[in-house]
């Protein structure tokens, strides 16, 4: 279900003419062209030294009354406010893994939206944790921080249960975040969306204004990728996030926040009896003892209806056959140790 939003405007785009630091940092990075993936489809969605690769690489301004506009988008909020729903939508394609447990999205998670004149670099973040409690709510805290100083122009998601008291808090941290950015460097513009405004009977929806409300904030700019690049992240990833969205939705308590997926084998670009056909071994790391005996269920039953939702969603996701071995493992405490968490690709805290 597209989400309904109301908007409100806050800053100054004048202030983003100059390139941003930032730019070449992305560019480098791997991607990967999910099937099928339709991101023009949309709706509303610094020259000086620049790098080759970020040069006119996508669709040119149709008149010089319009220029194009590209930059990065950074989306932030507290936990369970719609921020990767938000950003689905505008992908156009679900990216980013979705549950309605708080904490689902775990990594910073980057997704191009191409629109009628304008190029959104969305970084979906993990929602605002004021005051981590373990080391792995303390590494979400540092991709949140930097999807948040990278942004010129960032797009703050609230809903309309939200304590207010909780939105000041998260919008402090924001304002925390845009001033520690280096040097001179301005704030960026806020567009403020306001979820879940269908449930008080409002029927104005912003949605399909939130690509041209982010837009204005973005420095005039030649598309930052080509049409086809639509995510930084590897499929092996997106392979983990989903194992580990079968287990959020499966599972409640303390279990969902206590695993993790490791992908030990991932090979694509195979075929079965001339499909694409993806083979795929996982390991589902635990913290204690306990909670592998929970995970596994009886008789094997449990990871194995996690195995065959994930595979169906696997299948869908890559257009392929896919095979699935999961297994349970324990990791003591692997949500405090920084050492784990760095090898599992978390970013170290504090930097």
């Amino acid at each position: 279900m597209v989400p309904k939003f109301l908007l409100f405007f806050c800053g100054a785009a004048a202030a983003l003419v100059a390139p941003h630091p930032k730019r070449a940092c992305v560019a480098a990075r791997p991607s990967v062209a999910l099937p099928d993936a339709d991101v023009a489809a949309v709706p509303g969605d610094g020259e000086a030294d620049r790098p080759p690769e970020l040069e006119a690489s996508g669709p040119a301004p149709a008149t010089l009354a319009t220029p194009f506009r590209a930059g990065f988008v950074g989306v932030v909020g507290s936990p369970n406010v719609g921020k990767s729903t938000l950003t689905n939508a505008l992908l156009g394609q679900d990216l980013c893994i979705t549950n309605s447990k708080a904490q689902t999205t775990r990594h910073r998670i980057l997704g191009v939206a191409n629109g009628d004149g304008y190029q959104l670099v969305l970084s979906d973040t993990p929602g605002i944790l004021c005051d981590p409690a373990y080391a792995l709510q303390s590494t979400m805290m540092t991709a949140a921080k930097a999807a948040a100083r990278d942004a010129e122009c960032v797009l703050f998601v609230t809903d309309v249960f939200e304590d207010p008291e909780v939105v000041a808090e998260s919008a402090a941290w924001l304002d925390a975040q845009l001033a520690s950015r280096a040097g001179d460097e301005p704030k960026p513009p806020v567009v403020v969306a306001l979820n879940k405004v269908d449930l008080l009977g409002v029927d104005d929806d912003g949605y399909p204004l939130l690509g041209e409300a982010s837009e204005p904030g973005l420095p005039e700019s030649a598309a930052l990728f080509d049409d086809e690049y639509f995510t930084d992240r590897p499929s092996r990833f997106f392979a983990a996030e989903i194992i580990r969205e079968k287990i959020l939705a499966q599972f409640a308590k303390e279990i969902p926040y206590s695993c993790e997926v490791r992908i030990d084998r991932f090979k694509e670009d195979l075929e079965l009896k001339g499909r694409p056909f993806v083979n795929i071994d996982a390991a589902v790391l635990v913290a204690r003892d306990s909670q592998k005996g929970i995970l596994v269920g009886k008789r094997g039953a449990a990871i194995k209806a996690i195995g065959v939702a994930a595979r169906e969603h696997l299948e869908t996701f890559f257009d392929a056959k896919v095979h699935l071995a999961l297994r349970v493992k324990v990791s003591k405490d692997w949500r405090a140790d920084e050492g784990k968490l760095k090898a599992m690709g978390y970013p170290v805290a504090g930097r």
